[in-house]
C-alpha cells in the first residue's frame, strides 16, 4: 500500500500521564521503546529495566535531563537515575542526557505519545488526567477535538469561573521561590492556605516575627494546613 511507511500521528495528552499508564504503554512494546523527558520516577525506571531485559538492550533509547532542581520539583527521582544508569552499564548500553527538556515524548513500536511531565512537588497526576487527549482536527472547533471523561470535558469560560480564580489568588497570592546552593537547603517566601512540600522539616516565621515549627512534611503533601505569610528554611 502507498501509505505503509507514513508514520502514525502522535497522541497528544493534555493532562499528565500517570506512572501506571506510562508503564502500561511500555510493557506492550514488542520492538522498540524511545523516550525523551526531564526525568522519571523510580517505578517507571524499574519498568524500563524490566523491558531492557525482555527486548534487545539497543531497542530501548532513553534521553533525560537529569537535573537536581527538576528532581526537587518532582519531575523525576535521583534514585531512578541511579537505577537506569546501573542497568545500562550492566547491559552495555547508554542513557543520554539532554539539558533543557521540559516535555515528554514516548515512542513505543512507532506509536508516539506527547505529554507534560507532572511536577509532583505541587501536583500529583490524577487517575483521569491521562485520558484528556487532543484528537486530530478535521475542521471542527478546537474544543470539540478534546477527548476527555465527561467530568473533565471543556466548558465555556464564565465570569463566575474568572471571579473564583481571582478571589483565590487574592487570598493566597503566588510567590516566587528559588532553590538555594547545594547544601544550603531551599529558601522562599509564600502565602498559602495549603501547600505541598517534599520530605523535610521547616521552621515558619509568622508575620508577627516569631518562629514556630510547622512539623514534618511528606514528599507529596503537607500534614495539615497553614495560613498567613511566612518564610521557610529547609534543612535536609
Amino acid at each position: 500500500m502507498p501509505n505503509e511507511k507514513v508514520p502514525l500521528s502522535p497522541t497528544v495528552h493534555l493532562g499528565y500521564l500517570t506512572d501506571d499508564a506510562f508503564i502500561d504503554h511500555v510493557s506492550r512494546a514488542r520492538k522498540s521503546i524511545r523516550f525523551v523527558g526531564p526525568g522519571v520516577s523510580v517505578k517507571v525506571a524499574r519498568a524500563f529495566v524490566t523491558c531492557w531485559r525482555q527486548l534487545p538492550p539497543a531497542a530501548i533509547e532513553l534521553i533525560l535531563d537529569a537535573g537536581s532542581d527538576l528532581c526537587r520539583l518532582g519531575f523525576g527521582d535521583g534514585e531512578a537515575l541511579a537505577i537506569l544508569l546501573d542497568a545500562a552499564h550492566q547491559l552495555g548500553v547508554q542513557v543520554h542526557r539532554q539539558p533543557g527538556v521540559r516535555l515528554c515524548v514516548l515512542d513505543v513500536d512507532g506509536e508516539r505519545r506527547i505529554f507534560s511531565p507532572a511536577p509532583r512537588l505541587v501536583e500529583a497526576p490524577g487517575r483521569q488526567s491521562s485520558h484528556i487527549i487532543l484528537a486530530p482536527s478535521h475542521g471542527e472547533p478546537l474544543h470539540e477535538t478534546i477527548w476527555a471523561p465527561p467530568e473533565l470535558a471543556p466548558v465555556p469560560m464564565t465570569p463566575a469561573i474568572v471571579a473564583k480564580v481571582q478571589q483565590e489568588l487574592k487570598e493566597s497570592p503566588a510567590q516566587p521561590f528559588r532553590f538555594g546552593p547545594a547544601g544550603e537547603g531551599i529558601e522562599y517566601k509564600v502565602s498559602v492556605r495549603r501547600v505541598q512540600y517534599p520530605k523535610c522539616r521547616a521552621i515558619a516565621k509568622a508575620s508577627t516575627g516569631s518562629s514556630r515549627s510547622i512539623g514534618a512534611f511528606n514528599r507529596f503533601g503537607y500534614r495539615g494546613t497553614s495560613s498567613g505569610e511566612f518564610s521557610t528554611g529547609w534543612k535536609r
